[in-house]
């Protein structure tokens, strides 16, 4: 268990959160198991059961965390999966939950980052305030969809970024 919560946590070491430390604890940990790092690692990211076998609420709410920033509130969360072809098919759901719990909840933004861990890819699906949103400095893919590249990692790529945009003066 202690494995699979620290592959998983570092995306078998892609995130920029892993440290040499997770490396050599996931090294004395393996042979205990009975396993091999990279391959048990891989296994355990393909587990995921995506997009399809959950409901708009479950995806948004599972790993959602609110912050203020420049006397702003927003909320991003972020799902893992392992293709994100899975996403058109849902899209339209989770905007409209999206949408929803942005008013409900008084937020200038809320997001949805949508990691695929086998490729280290991720989107962004996002809702709220129409300064917030076309202030976000990635390329947009459609309607509050935006492409995030190689970025991972919420709290040491996005949040820095999203807490740039929003002390910029308006």
């Amino acid at each position: 268990m202690l494995l699979s919560g620290l592959l998983s946590d570092t995306l078998v070491f892609r995130s920029p959160t892993a440290t040499d430390r997770d490396r050599s604890i996931a090294a004395w940990l393996a042979p205990l198991a009975g396993v091999e790092v990279l391959v048990y690692g891989d296994e355990l990211l393909r587990a995921s059961p995506g997009l399809t076998a959950r409901t708009p609420d479950e995806i948004i709410d599972t790993d959602r965390k609110s912050y203020e920033m420049a006397g702003t509130k927003i909320s991003v969360g972020q799902v893992e999966v392992t293709v994100l072809q899975e996403l058109p098919d849902r899209r339209a759901d989770l905007l409209e939950a999206l949408e929803e719990r942005c008013t409900r909840e008084g937020l200038a933004m809320i997001g949805l980052m949508v990691t695929d861990v086998v490729m280290g890819r991720s989107r962004l699906l996002v809702r709220g305030e129409n300064w917030v949103v076309q202030s976000l400095p990635f390329t947009r893919v459609a309607e509050g969809e935006f492409e995030l590249d190689d970025m991972v990692s919420r709290k040491k790529q996005l949040i820095p970024v999203l807490m740039a945009v929003l002390e910029e003066p308006r």
